[in-house]
């Protein structure tokens, strides 16, 4: 089962994961390097990815490459596989490990560093090592150095050969003088053996020739070579001269790079194709949605039909065809054209959902009381501005004005964009009606108990008094808002 392991800000972090690894280990864990989809524009799991490792202490560079897929549970998230063989483990210690991302032009688009992994020692033994540009370099040398001790042991084999030969030709002169009047046959071989021994002496001193020019030429190399730098700079900062014929490797671009002596300069060996005058894959597209989709070098005589035209019978015509086409293509872009427009709305019974936030990418649709950003939706913000905008964060906008809001046509006593009307008014006195109180007049009274019984009744006879009530207006008939809260707006009426 893999380990999952999460990468922010461009770093991938191997917590206890770190320690679980010994030296000699193939594949014994697989790690899933998970993070955010998208970075500066780019869909990363588009990319091709690699992993670079390297042994610090052994000078080891090992560069895979990866499968990364979308999370099935999270479409805005990425997974990177990484499965960690033999190659990684081959040392005990600090292994490096760093992840990077290609386009399809080669370009890298994201590097994501990490704190590493530590391999514990194997009691067993050690693993052989992976080999890399620089030890297949090496082990170039070591062959041009073989070829050389050989040549040079065939060459003492072909001397004791001759040497040996030598001495038998005495001895075979020897035995010749003492037979010589037994057989004349033995005189043709000693000639023979002669030119052989005359053989195996040039075929020596060849073999010694080819000795020496190959323990020059693996000489002349390893001269050359002035070892593993990580950048171009760290090379410039050691060797800021050199001449021809020297060599070094970098690991920033994984290729050789050699002393110029036209430019002065470390230049890289692996050539590259310019093309900086050639359309990215982006901008082809925006190429191909700006031209015509009846086609230039094409006519065809067109009547928007009532309906959608039937499939034509085969063999079909290129002109019944073309007209097919133009007409879905007209019936697209009068959609299009009937769609609201950037900063219109209008009015639904449901509330959008988001994968991932709604300013992780640009959505066509929002609902009025999202935060939006100003950057991801800048052609909005520009059409609307805050003129919507209720208790927004720094750099994010919204349209929460339209909350609990009628829209109302515009028209001269009404602006567009005013808002105004109250959900609830009180009646002030002046906006009451304008009425007076009349006057009454009395002449008797009487004194009532907590009860109401009279205690002194007041007669015709008796003691009388008179009160009067003067007359009041109250109200001054002022009108007062009538209106619910609104929000004036442009009606826009769908015309054909």
């Amino acid at each position: 089962m893999a380990i999952s392991i999460e990468f922010k800000d461009k770093y991938v972090y191997f917590g206890p994961e770190a320690g679980l690894h010994t030296q000699g280990e193939a594949r014994a864990e697989v790690y899933d390097v998970t993070g955010p989809r998208y970075h500066d524009g780019h869909d990363l799991s588009a990319m091709t990815w690699y992993v670079r490792a390297s042994h610090p202490d052994y000078m080891t560079i090992i560069n895979k490459q990866l499968r990364v897929s979308v999370d099935p549970s999270n479409e805005e998230q990425v997974i990177i596989t990484w499965p960690v063989e033999a190659d990684f483990t081959a040392y005990s210690g600090r292994l490096e490990v760093q992840f990077v991302a290609k386009s399809s032009t080669g370009e890298e688009i994201i590097k994501l560093q990490s704190n590493g992994l530590q391999l514990a020692a194997s009691v067993e033994g050690t693993a052989a090592p992976p080999k890399n540009v620089f030890e297949n370099t090496l082990e170039q040398m070591q062959g041009l150095l073989d070829n050389a001790e050989n040549a040079a042991a065939q060459s003492k084999m072909d001397a004791d050969r001759a040497g040996d030969a030598q001495e038998a030709a005495g001895q075979s002169a020897q035995t010749a003088q003492q037979a010589q009047e037994d057989t004349a046959q033995s005189v043709v071989q000693n000639q023979a053996l002669v030119q052989q021994i005359e053989g195996d002496a040039e075929a020596a001193a060849a073999s010694a020739a080819a000795a020496a020019a190959s323990a020059a030429k693996a000489e002349q190399l390893a001269q050359g070579c002035k070892g593993w730098f990580v950048n171009v700079a760290a090379l410039r900062a050691a060797y800021p001269t050199g001449t021809d014929g020297e060599w070094a490797i970098l690991g920033s671009t994984d290729s050789i790079w050699v002393w110029d002596a036209d430019s002065s300069d470390w230049i890289n060996s692996h050539k590259t194709t310019d093309l900086s005058d050639y359309y990215t894959k982006e901008q082809a597209d925006g190429r191909f949605l700006q031209i015509d989709g009846d086609g230039a070098a094409v006519t065809v005589p067109f009547t928007v039909p009532a309906s959608l035209p039937a499939l034509p019978s085969s063999p079909a015509t290129l002109e019944s065809l073309m007209t097919m086409l133009a007409s879905m293509r007209n019936r697209l872009a009068a959609l299009e054209e009937s769609m609201p427009g950037i900063g219109e709305w209008w009015y639904s019974p449901n509330v959008i959902t988001y994968t991932g936030g709604v300013n992780s990418k640009a959505f066509a649709r929002v609902n009025f009381n999202d935060d939006l950003s100003k950057t991801v939706y800048a052609v909005l913000y520009a059409k609307i501005g805050d003129s919507l905008s209720s208790g927004a964060a720094d750099g994010f906008f919204n349209c929460k004005k339209l909350a609990e809001r009628f829209p109302l046509a515009y028209g001269a006593n009404f602006l567009r964009g005013a808002v105004g009307g109250e959900k609830e008014h009180t009646l002030i006195m002046a906006e009451l009606p304008a009425q007076q109180i009349g006057t009454q007049t009395g002449d008797r009274f009487a004194i009532l108990s907590d009860s109401g019984t009279e205690i002194i009744a007041g007669a015709e006879s008796g003691y009388r008094f008179k009160f009067e009530w003067g007359t009041a207006t109250i109200g001054r008939g002022q009108a007062h808002n009538n209106m619910p809260p609104y929000l004036v707006q442009n009606i826009v009426v769908r015309a054909l």
